[in-house]
């Protein structure tokens, strides 16, 4: 597993009781909740990636494609489960930023991009995220389960247009 350049400079910025963290899953948990909250509230998120007033993006620390970000709202939100109405305009917009990013990174084949939010018990920090992976047939065969098109651990968005919608039954429940 390959550890983006981001995620190795973090490395040296974590406190002794992450590093000494015995169990890996417990430490990628640990490591991931403290990057979100490191980077949704402070300048750093623009080494990264994007930032604006209500959203930050930034690398995957953990890549599951050659382009991985992850977009966050700097509002605390805990998961998608907890979305309604009021709330497709921001997930609009963390769309558009997403893809901004890939744009940046030279890839406009939006045809071959994942967009989505994993839910339970797929979520190891709780706190929205949207990942944006491209290009999406090269998602690492290790990590494919986890980003499943119409899975119930992966809710997707569609990339296309600004008229977002999630494909998923669950968000469509809860509107």
């Amino acid at each position: 597993m390959s550890i983006s350049i981001a995620g190795i400079e973090f490395w040296n910025e974590l406190t002794e009781e992450i590093k000494d963290s015995s169990n890996v899953n417990q430490f990628k948990i640990k490591l991931k909740k403290e990057m979100l909250n490191k980077y949704k509230n402070e300048e750093n998120a623009i080494n990264l990636g994007r930032r604006n007033q209500e959203l930050v993006c930034f690398r995957d620390i953990f890549p599951a494609a050659p382009y991985h970000f992850l977009v966050i709202p700097r509002e605390h939100i805990v998961s998608c489960r907890s979305l309604n109405k009021k709330h497709i305009s921001l997930v609009e917009r963390m769309v558009e930023l997403g893809r901004a990013v890939l744009l940046d990174q030279g890839i406009t084949n939006m045809n071959d991009v994942r967009l989505g939010f994993h839910q339970f018990p797929f979520i190891s920090v709780s706190h929205l995220h949207l990942h944006v992976l491209a290009p999406a047939s090269q998602i690492s065969q290790a990590m494919m389960f986890k980003f499943t098109p119409g899975s119930d651990s992966f809710i997707t968005v569609s990339p296309a247009g600004c008229s977002c919608l999630l494909i998923h039954s669950t968000f469509h429940r809860s509107l």
